[in-house]
């Protein structure tokens, strides 16, 4: 890989690793994640829960557009390790109202396709920044083994 690219996917990665931090933050530092974007381990490529970007009140979008961002910043760090939608294996969704859900499967449907991966959908409480959705995937760094 040539130094222009280590250096764009360095940018990529660590503005992935705080997307929506700092623009929430009402202090002068933006308060530090304790956890990383993605991991690899064991031949698999854990993502982080992903939601949306909250400059605004989360209510004032539609849920469709903050379900699209939240999948929008998984597919872009699946491309970070030059993967796709189609080496996920599992995804696990938190959605704060069950409401949502025949929404989101035509969202998802848009981004993932048959074989579909395993899929967990549970209906929290709450989720950080008041969000309604987040989204953690699971990908085989083997391509398409599905």
């Amino acid at each position: 890989m040539d130094f222009k690219k280590t250096i764009m996917k360095f940018i990529l990665l660590t503005l992935l690793a705080f997307c929506g931090v700092a623009a929430n933050c009402q202090t002068a530092l933006p308060i530090q994640p304790a956890y990383r974007a993605f991991v690899k381990s064991n031949g698999l490529l854990f993502v982080s829960g992903q939601i949306a970007p909250s400059e605004n009140d989360v209510n004032a979008i539609p849920f469709s557009t903050e379900a699209e961002s939240a999948l929008k910043k998984i597919v872009e760090i699946l491309k970070v390790n030059n993967l796709s939608a189609s080496e996920v294996v599992s995804c696990t969704v938190y959605l704060t109202d069950i409401k949502y859900f025949g929404e989101f499967n035509t969202i998802y449907r848009k981004y993932f396709k048959s074989p579909y991966p395993s899929r967990t959908l549970v209906a929290v409480q709450q989720l950080v920044r008041q969000a309604r959705i987040e989204i953690s995937v699971i990908a085989s760094l083997k391509k398409n083994e599905n």
